[in-house]
């Protein structure tokens, strides 16, 4: 028997699902006719069903249709039974979205190569494309497979599936920019975190390495060359410098390349939000790659709230009374987690530059601007 504070909780975790995962959800637990209710109805509906505690296989063999493990739904329906309650993390924030049935035994015949970031989230690999925005899924039966951690940065060969989404890898040509037979991979732990006291000039001001800093901006990054000798100096100590922004401006795009940036994750003003979505997640990716294989990793954000906007169109349909979505918070409180530095090991650093705009979001204030340093 479940007790007030399990129901609350349950309820809490249904409410913070999108609408789709909710028909899924629906569909296991037998509800009929899911895709023609109302947000407000389903989330009622699974709570009901739910509270006689009974499993998913249950209730559906109980409407007399026979039970199909699918992956996703598995996932949630067991989230929300009564022994059974957890709450969203950043990789199942981000399984949600990537969760699908593919038959990798149906493909054409022409070949297509690929570059991208590989991303591992439960029994799924795969990348998007840096210039396609394909999606790129990378089996385990593929040579070199075994040496391959989600943030590797690949090229492959593939082909495209028949009558479905995306391409199937046939063989992967290079792992971190070396060719996949001399690739190996040596990620590890890093032991005791520390306060490091190593910084670089920014403006008026400095960086403190692996913190997190923030930069009000007063006039944007393509009017001056603050950004160039930031950049500079990164290289000058061996900083791997990452850019992450999405809609970001056509001018600053230009300065991005003029410098010379190499691993720049930003998309132009414009691009759709599925785009920018995976953008931001493959530099999160990618950077924490970087750091466990003992990188000293800068990731620079042109605009932080401009990145919270992005991710709460993207989980648009659960965005309440105009307030950022659970899974926007839960994505950048990953990306806020990545500062840190190793005794004897890599530091990761982040710094977000915002607009006095910017002030009024609670995020900002709350959260942001209590746990970083203000350059």
């Amino acid at each position: 028997m479940m007790n007030e504070n399990d129901e609350k909780q349950k309820e809490s975790f249904v409410r913070e699902l999108g609408v789709f995962e909710l028909r899924g959800v629906a569909r296991q637990l037998g509800v009929p006719s899911p895709t023609t209710k109302k947000r407000d109805e389903l989330i009622s509906l699974i709570l009901e069903a739910t509270r006689n505690g009974k499993t998913t296989e249950e209730n559906m063999q109980k409407r007399g249709r026979p039970f199909k493990k699918l992956n996703i739904l598995d996932t949630i329906t067991n989230k929300i039974s009564p022994d059974k309650i957890e709450r969203l993390d950043f990789e199942s924030v981000v399984r949600f979205n990537q969760d699908e049935v593919v038959d990798f035994g149906i493909i054409n015949d022409k070949t297509f190569f690929f570059e991208g970031i590989v991303r591992k989230i439960k029994d799924t690999t795969r990348m998007f494309d840096f210039k396609s925005y394909e999606t790129i899924f990378i089996p385990s039966d593929v040579d070199y497979y075994g040496e391959l951690s989600s943030g590797d940065r690949v090229t492959v060969e593939a082909k495209k599936l028949s009558g479905q989404n995306g391409y199937v890898v046939l063989n992967i040509i290079e792992i971190n920019s070396l060719p996949a037979q001399d690739y190996k991979n040596n990620s590890r732990a890093y032991g005791e975190e520390i306060i490091d006291d190593r910084a670089l000039p920014f403006d008026e001001g400095e960086v403190k390495l692996g913190r997190r800093n923030v930069y009000l901006l007063k006039e944007d990054l393509y009017e001056n060359n603050i950004l160039d000798k930031f950049y500079n100096k990164c290289n000058e100590n061996k900083l791997h410098f990452i850019a992450l922004g999405v809609n970001t401006s056509f001018e600053n795009q230009i300065k991005l390349k003029n410098i010379g940036v190499q691993d720049n994750f930003t998309t132009v003003y414009g691009s759709d939000n599925l785009e920018s979505f995976n953008k931001i997640i493959d530099a999160i990716v990618y950077s924490n790659n970087l750091l466990e294989k003992g990188k000293d990793v800068v990731i620079f954000i042109p605009d932080i709230i401009d990145v919270l906007r992005c991710l709460d169109e993207y989980f648009a349909e659960e965005q309440v009374n105009g307030q950022h979505t659970t899974k926007s918070i839960i994505i950048a409180q990953k990306l806020l987690s990545f500062a840190k530095s190793f005794k004897d090991g890599p530091s990761g650093t982040i710094v977000m530059c915002y607009n006095e705009s910017d002030l009024d979001d609670k995020f900002i204030t709350n959260d942001i601007l209590k746990i970083s340093k203000k350059i």
